[in-house]
């Protein structure tokens, strides 16, 4: 079974990501219910507390039957759990992950997490070349590993310092996407590290209009520094932020 699956992103760059694997997404699953378990018996005794009583008890349990939808919207993909494993859900076509496939995958839990204590999502992962659960079979989506991607904070980025004059006032004009994808493009180590930062740059130069005339890693790392410098709320103390 393979750990890892090239994606070609919306950019036309294919991307190596590894893949969550089984361990991984059942210690996220299990994280979840962790959490989700703490805020049922908080809830519990705050009902009986107050004296909360009839339909109105549902309410205070809505957030538990909605815990994976809002949390995987609101955090790209990730919930809590995922984020303690730093795991999360992509699309497999490189395209952003989409509002009905977050449905998708949470309508799905019925089958792959609640059904026989998760043995349908279990066997599907285990199975399937891509390591999808059926709810991500049916919503095109995978659950990546992001645990190499701490290597790019050290050896890609750098402070930018006070004074910074950036090169490409340009970059301004990149989305936070872009720059995801810049950033997985410079921390690739496979052997096809400098093609795929080749074919980045290319692109970034259509993007914002501009040529290069440093190498694709530089361009590609004073992009990423400039697009912080014109995000950032403060003038005089520029620090690289994690987006």
């Amino acid at each position: 079974m393979p750990d890892y699956i090239n994606i070609k992103t919306a950019q036309n760059v294919e991307i190596k990501y590894k893949l969550a694997g089984l361990g991984n997404r059942v210690l996220a699953q299990l994280l979840d219910l962790l959490i989700m378990f703490g805020y049922s018996v908080a809830m519990g005794f705050l009902i009986d507390r107050i004296g909360v009583s009839g339909m109105a008890i549902a309410f205070f349990f809505l957030p538990i039957f909605l815990y994976t939808l809002t949390f995987e919207i609101l955090n790209g993909g990730q919930t809590p759990g995922k984020s303690i494993t730093r795991s999360k859900v992509v699309s497999i076509d490189g395209t952003p992950l989409s509002l009905s496939q977050i449905i998708t995958r949470w309508m799905m839990q019925i089958v792959d997490i609640w059904l026989i204590m998760g043995l349908p999502g279990i066997l599907s992962i285990a199975s399937g070349d891509k390591q999808q659960r059926l709810g991500d079979k049916a919503a095109g989506t995978i659950v990546v590993s992001l645990n190499n991607d701490s290597s790019l904070e050290k050896t890609a980025f750098i402070k930018v310092e006070e004074g910074y004059q950036p090169l490409y006032t340009q970059a301004s004009q990149l989305t936070t996407q872009d720059v995801r994808i810049i950033k997985t493009v410079l921390s690739d180590r496979s052997d096809n590290r400098y093609a795929l930062m080749s074919k980045a740059a290319a692109k970034i130069e259509e993007i914002i209009g501009v040529k290069k005339s440093v190498s694709s890693q530089e361009f590609l790392k004073t992009v990423v520094k400039d697009y912080n410098y014109y995000q950032s709320d403060s003038v005089s103390d520029k620090n690289y932020t994690e987006y």
